[in-house]
């Protein structure tokens, strides 16, 4: 699940300029036109080879090379893509390789499986209107999304839809971000290695002032309300829901400490077991990494905890490199950097990956032989986003970007 192979394709995308004054128009209205950086579009490795695909600036044509040749081959464009599935398709959109010759793809609210080698595709789900933020689980087939403050899964089948939740009161809003997007909080829809669980936040807003904002899109302009929790007055209550796919029943998670504390970081252990969720209270000066049972929500146990006296923030969920082993990396500020440390399930660390005095980034991946692990990191340059390898036998890193700028990775997996 999070393998790697030894094998990186690593981009820059800064754009090197000569040293000029920029007008106040070129700076604004040309950012994402002339000075915007030259990258690969829709980078992919395909599965099990050192092949690789990625589309063209305008994202019509698909193209397969290799890191052991220079030579690039069409393998599909819009018009043939548009033929197979026999719908207007002017572009490719992101794509999913599951392996060589099968990918998925979806524009939003089709979601579409294509055969390379069969030239043959098929839909899997057609969304309802006014649905959105879908999230589909390749392994299972299956695929959840929200539609009016609600959770929805449809099965591989895509005839069969559950409805996950069922609120009607519009204070209790399910599978959104929450936490005002804190915490490193970006999605509210969460799906277990092999889609067996769906977890997603759920928050109840009930005792949340109404914030006016002016809409100036229309004339005269109009005040929208919003839910704001202003600082001092009551905050959103949030809770963890897991839904079973298999039973069809949905157990929830509460906070343990603090009532109006936060739920982050929702991450499943790779045997699809145990959920992990950082919890951290109101102060947010104390966060509990606690363990809950997949099946029931049951508590487990608290495998770790942090305290700072100024501040704790969790941004990264628990990271776990090897499919066979709960064993998981923990990225965490306690030394006054983002670095890197790796815990068994008992919540014993086994070893501080990277003891940097500058920030790690993200994880890319473990290498299929579990002797190298990528990371990205800013360096000594804050601006910087560099690639690291660190050996797990040598417990050293090695800076693999050498030039300076924003780089790119994707790992071969």
């Amino acid at each position: 699940m999070k393998y790697t192979a030894s094998i990186l394709f690593v981009y820059l995308t800064t754009t090197l300029l000569s040293q000029k004054e920029l007008s106040l128009e070129d700076a604004v209205m040309q950012q994402y036109r002339a000075f915007y950086p030259e990258r690969i579009v829709g980078f992919n490795w395909l599965p099990n080879t050192t092949d690789y695909v990625y589309l063209s600036n305008d994202w019509t044509t698909l193209y397969k090379s290799s890191v052991s040749s220079k030579k690039e081959e069409i393998l599909l464009t819009a018009d043939d893509l548009e033929e197979i599935l026999d719908i207007e398709m002017y572009r490719f959109y992101p794509m999913q390789f599951v392996s060589k010759d099968v990918f998925f793809m979806n524009n939003g609210t089709s979601f579409f499986k294509i055969n390379l080698k069969e030239r043959k595709a098929e839909i899997l789900h057609d969304l309802e209107e006014n649905a959105n933020a879908p999230l589909f689980e390749p392994s299972s087939g299956r695929l959840a999304y929200l539609l009016n403050n609600n959770v929805l899964v449809r099965y591989e089948d895509s005839k069969k839809v559950i409805s996950v939740t069922q609120n009607k009161d519009e204070n209790i809003v399910s599978g959104q971000a929450i936490a005002r997007s804190e915490f490193g909080i970006t999605d509210g829809l969460f799906w277990s290695p092999k889609g067996k669980y769906l977890a997603f936040y759920e928050k109840d807003e009930s005792k949340v002032h109404n914030y006016p904002l002016l809409d100036i899109n229309q004339t005269p302009g109009a005040l929208n309300s919003i839910k704001y929790p202003m600082a001092g007055q009551k905050s959103e209550k949030a809770r963890v829901g897991i839904f079973n796919t298999a039973n069809q029943k949905t157990v929830f998670i509460e906070t343990l400490k603090d009532p109006e504390g936060y739920l982050t970081n929702i991450s499943f252990t790779p045997d699809e077991k145990y959920l992990f969720v950082a919890e951290v209270n109101r102060a947010q000066n104390h966060m509990w990494l606690n363990v809950y049972d997949a099946m029931n929500g049951a508590f487990v146990k608290t495998i770790l905890e942090e305290t700072n006296d100024k501040w704790v923030e969790p941004e990264h969920p628990a990271y776990f490199p090897c499919d066979k082993k709960n064993n998981f990396i923990w990225m965490s500020e306690k030394d006054g950097f983002m670095n890197l440390y790796y815990y068994d399930f008992e919540g014993k660390l086994i070893d501080q990956i990277t003891d940097h005095k500058f920030v790690v980034k993200s994880i890319v991946g473990l290498s299929n032989d579990e002797k190298h692990l990528y990371y990205e990191a800013t360096g000594p340059n804050p601006m910087n986003t560099m690639v690291y390898d660190y050996n797990v036998k040598k417990k050293t890193s090695t800076l693999l970007t050498t030039v300076e700028g924003t780089h790119s990775r994707e790992s071969l997996r």
